[in-house]
């Protein structure tokens, strides 16, 4: 196994047993009908369109029962299909089963069969109603992991520094991102190191990391990252990056980078947004490692901390799967258009976050 270790090249950490993101939606999309015909992608609906499902199910939700399998679900999802055959110009062939259950497996299959293989299909309860949700996966960047280090803002200026915090607040708040104060092992995490280093060991390195933790706790580590998560000095960001005068070439690129990332500071969709898992199981094993814990803000990319989280995200690669952005599409009887990726923001965000987290974590004086 592959352990993490300090980074020499390139702009993110790698992360053992990763699975290619090229190769995962190759592997995803053509094989759609093992997976995605086999699930329902809300909390609080898991059927199975199988022969042995009974054709009429009764699910609980909330303090009353409905059936899930109705002539009303069948006639909306049967209706949505022909209509988007319609759009793709093709010809809707479809020849009902014995049973509700059997119908909608088949129109599950006869959907699928007039798609492009780069396209996912599920079926989803939405408003007290089955549908047919069409997804596709979007490009991730070069990093593994968007981890966004900002031990620079140590390094820099006062007012680069209150420039930057603001950016990087809004940044954070605009999409949905959190701090590495957020992750859902962070009291894991420090409970881990705290009990690996005894107390009253010498070693140079074991004090050191034992200070480290301190400051996450309730020393300056902590007190940075939640400055930026919660504080912004200039509502005006674009004036602010304009009238400042950079005194290097790294604050010249900092400038710029920020700059070119305005477009990130307000999106339409923020980049959470698409966190969607195609293969959702109400009670899985293990679940899959989300968007916030593949994005979020970090004091460094290579300190105990940030290891010992990525070891934790290691360990789950190995037994689950990523979340990749992806975008959906529902279909209903009244569908406009045909789907397809329209907004390609996170394309985008990974471009200029690869940049990004390669200028601040290279911080020049």
């Amino acid at each position: 196994m592959q352990t993490p270790e300090r980074i020499t090249v390139g702009t993110a950490r790698k992360t053992a047993h990763k699975p290619d993101r090229e190769a995962l939606s190759l592997r995803s999309e053509p094989a759609k009908k093992n997976y995605s015909a086999q699930r329902c992608c809300n909390s609080f609906l898991k059927t199975t369109f199988q022969s042995t499902v009974p054709s009429f199910i009764i699910k609980d939700y909330g303090d009353g029962t409905f059936n899930i399998i109705t002539q009303e679900n069948y006639d909306f999802l049967r209706d949505s299909y022909f209509r988007y055959a319609e759009l793709l110009n093709v010809k809707a062939d479809h020849t009902p089963g014995r049973t509700l259950n059997d119908s909608i497996n088949q129109l599950f299959y006869d959907l699928e069969t007039i798609l492009s293989d780069k396209i996912g299909l599920n079926i989803e309860m939405y408003d007290g109603r089955l549908h047919f949700t069409l997804w596709k996966y979007h490009r991730w960047g070069t990093c593994e992991l968007y981890y966004f280090p900002i031990k620079f803002l140590t390094q820099v200026n006062a007012e680069l520094r209150r420039i930057a915090i603001s950016f990087l607040n809004r940044f954070m708040r605009a999409n949905g991102i959190g701090s590495i104060l957020d992750c859902d092992e962070h009291e894991c995490i420090m409970e881990s190191i705290l009990w690996e280093h005894d107390t009253n060991e010498t070693d140079k390195e074991i004090i050191k990391d034992r200070k480290r933790i301190e400051s996450y706790q309730t020393g300056a580590i902590n007190k940075l990252l939640k400055r930026v998560e919660t504080k912004s000095y200039h509502d005006d960001i674009h004036t602010a990056l304009h009238d400042y005068k950079p005194v290097s070439a790294w604050e010249s690129k900092l400038i710029d980078a920020m700059l070119d990332g305005m477009e990130f500071l307000d999106p339409k969709k923020p980049i959470m947004d698409y966190d969607y898992d195609p293969y959702f199981e109400e009670e899985p094993d293990i679940y899959p490692v989300r968007l916030h814990r593949q994005i979020c803000i970090v004091y460094e990319d290579d300190d105990i901390v940030t290891r010992t989280l990525i070891d934790f995200i290691n360990s789950d690669y190995r037994e689950s799967y990523e979340i990749i952005p992806v975008t959906t599409m529902k279909l209903t009887p009244d569908t406009k258009s045909l789907f397809k990726i329209s907004d390609e923001y996170p394309e985008r965000f990974f471009q200029w976050s690869d940049k990004f987290i390669n200028i601040i974590r290279n911080f020049e004086s």
